[in-house]
C-alpha cells in the first residue's frame, strides 16, 4: 500500500508541475520565459531524486544517469539562463543555432522536452516502486554455484579480450596518432562503435573488460587497480582525441560496478565521489580549452582554467545539443511525416541489409540526420546539420510527435527494468557484464541514434552467447 501511495503522490506532483509549466509559461516572454522553464526543470529533477530516496531505491543507476543527461542535453539552456550562465559567446551561439529557427520554436521544443522527461520519470518511478515489493522473492544462489558462474565469466571475458585486443589497439593507436599529427578535428578513427570492420571486432576488448571487472567483484584491491589503470587511459584518450562521450560513459559504468558489486558509495565516500566529479568536470573543460587556447604558457592555461565556471560551461555546452532535436521539430510535420516507430525497426534490420549489399535505404531511414540533409528540408536546416550529433528526444519526436509524451512512460518502465537487471546479483555474471557494456551505449543514446545502440547490442550479444554457451560452458563441464 505504501508503494502505491508514494507513486500516486509522485504522479500528482508530476502532473501538477507539468500543468504549472504549461499555464505559467504564458506569463513570461523572452529570456524570462527560458528562466521559468529552467526553474521548473531544476525543481522537477529535485522531486525525482527525492522520490527515489523516499521509496529507498538506488539513486545511482543507469536510469538515473540517463534522466540526468536528458536534462543536460535538452533543458541545459533554460537552466543556464536561470543561473545567469550565458555569456557573450553563448549569446552568439544561441543567435546562430537556436534562435535561427525562431524563438517560438525553441520555447515549444523546451516544453516538449520538459513534458517528455516528466513522463519518462513517471515510468521509471513506477517500476522502481514495484521492484521493492518483488525483491522479497529474491532467491539466494549458493556460493559454490555463483563462484562457478564467476569463473565462467572470467574465461568468457578473457576470450573476448584475446579476440579484440589487437584490432582495438590497432585502431586506438591509429586514432591517437592522427589526433596528435592532424588535430582532433581531422583525426580519422578506425575505432567505430557502430562499424562493421576493425572497430566492431576491437570493441570485444571493452566487452571483455566489463566481464573481467564483474569477475573481480570479490577482490577489491585488484578491481581498484584495474579501475585506476582503465580510467587513466580513458582520461588520456579524452585529452588527446577530444572524444569525451566514450570515456565518460565507460568511467560512469565502472563507478556503478564498483558501487553495486564491490563497495557501496555511502556517507563520506559520497562526498569524495562528488569531489572527483568536480575534478572530472575541470578536466573535461581542459580538454575543450586545448582545442581553442591561444596561450602556450602552462601558467596561463591553469589561470584561465581556474577562472572558468565548470558547472556553467558543462550545462550550457551540453544544453546546446537541443538544436539537433529542434531541427526535427521544425521540419516535421512542416516538410515531412512522422515515422511511427519505424526508425527503431529500421535500426535493427537495416545494417544486415546494408552489409549484404541489398539496400542502404533502410539504414538511412533509421538516421534522421539523412532526413534533415535532404533539399526538401530547406536551406536553413541544411546549413545547420554540420556536426549536430544525435538526440534521443529528437528521434522520439521524429517517430511519435507530441503523442510520444503519452508513450514514453512505457519506455521509462523498460529503462528502469534494464537498469535494475544490469546490476542484479540474481543474474548470471556474464549477463551482467554484457548488459553493463550495453549500458554505456544507452547512457550516450541521449545524444546519439538508436542505430548506435541496436547494432552493437545484437552483434556482441550473439558473440558473447556463442563464447559462453558453446565454448566456456561446455568446456567447463
Amino acid at each position: 500500500m505504501t508503494v502505491k501511495k508514494n507513486f500516486a503522490e509522485y504522479m500528482l506532483i508530476e502532473l501538477a508541475l507539468c500543468t504549472g509549466l504549461i499555464f505559467g509559461i504564458s506569463a513570461y516572454t523572452g529570456t524570462a520565459c527560458e528562466q521559468f522553464i529552467g526553474f521548473m526543470s531544476i525543481l522537477n529533477l529535485i522531486m525525482f531524486i527525492f522520490m527515489l530516496n523516499r521509496i529507498k531505491h538506488e539513486i545511482l543507476s543507469i536510469a538515473s544517469l540517463f534522466i540526468i543527461f536528458m536534462y543536460l542535453f535538452n533543458l541545459g539552456i533554460p537552466i543556464a539562463r536561470l543561473l545567469n550562465w550565458v555569456d557573450d559567446t553563448g549569446e552568439r551561439f544561441l543567435a546562430r543555432r537556436i534562435y535561427s529557427m525562431g524563438n517560438d520554436t525553441f520555447i515549444q521544443y523546451m516544453i516538449y522536452g520538459y513534458l517528455l522527461i516528466s513522463m519518462l520519470q513517471i515510468g521509471v518511478l513506477f517500476y522502481s516502486g514495484r521492484i521493492k515489493k518483488a525483491s522479497e522473492e529474491y532467491i539466494v544462489l549458493s556460493d559454490t554455484n555463483y563462484n562457478t558462474q564467476l569463473r565462467r565469466c572470467k574465461i568468457t571475458g578473457i576470450v573476448c579480450i584475446l579476440i579484440g585486443i589487437i584490432p582495438y589497439f590497432y585502431g586506438e593507436i591509429a586514432h591517437l596518432k592522427d589526433a596528435l599529427v592532424f588535430g582532433y578535428q581531422n583525426a580519422n578513427s578506425t575505432f567505430n562503435l557502430s562499424g562493421t570492420g576493425i572497430g566492431l571486432i576491437g570493441n570485444l576488448f571493452i566487452v571483455g573488460i566489463m566481464l573481467e571487472l564483474i569477475y573481480l567483484q570479490n577482490n577489491r584491491k585488484k578491481f581498484d587497480f584495474w579501475f585506476f589503470v582503465l580510467s587513466a587511459y580513458q582520461i588520456l584518450r579524452m585529452y588527446i582525441t577530444g572524444d569525451r562521450s566514450t570515456g565518460i560513459a565507460l568511467i560512469l559504468v565502472w563507478i556503478l560496478i564498483r558501487h553495486k558489486f564491490v563497495n557501496p558509495i555511502k556517507g563520506k565516500r559520497a562526498v569524495l565521489y562528488l569531489f572527483l566529479v568536480y575534478v572530472g568536470m575541470l578536466f573535461i573543460k581542459l580538454v575543450e580549452m586545448t582545442r581553442t587556447i591561444n596561450s602556450s604558457s602552462v601558467d596561463a592555461v591553469f589561470a584561465e582554467l581556474m577562472q572558468t565556471n565548470m558547472l556553467a560551461e558543462t550545462v550550457f555546452e551540453y544544453g546546446g545539443n537541443a538544436w539537433c532535436g529542434m531541427m526535427v521539430y521544425y521540419s516535421v510535420p512542416a516538410t515531412g511525416s512522422f515515422r511511427c516507430g519505424l526508425t527503431y525497426l529500421a535500426g535493427i534490420i537495416g545494417k544486415p541489409l546494408s552489409i549484404l549489399g541489398i539496400t542502404n535505404s533502410v539504414w538511412n531511414f533509421a538516421d534522421f540526420s539523412v532526413f534533415l540533409r535532404e533539399p526538401t528540408r530547406g536551406t536553413l536546416i541544411n546549413s545547420l546539420t554540420s556536426a549536430m550529433g544525435g538526440s534521443f528526444s529528437g528521434e522520439w519526436y521524429f517517430n511519435f510527435g507530441w503523442l510520444g509524451i503519452l508513450i514514453i512512460p512505457f519506455f521509462g518502465y523498460g529503462l528502469a527494468k534494464f537498469s535494475d537487471l544490469c546490476t542484479s546479483k540474481k543474474n548470471n555474471p556474464v549477463l551482467s557484464g554484457f548488459l553493463l557494456y550495453v549500458a554505456t551505449l544507452v547512457i550516450w543514446w541521449v545524444r546519439q541514434y538508436f542505430t548506435s545502440v541496436s547494432w552493437s547490442t545484437l552483434v556482441y550479444g550473439v558473440v558473447v552467447w556463442i563464447i559462453y554457451s558453446v565454448v566456456v560452458k561446455k568446456t567447463s563441464k
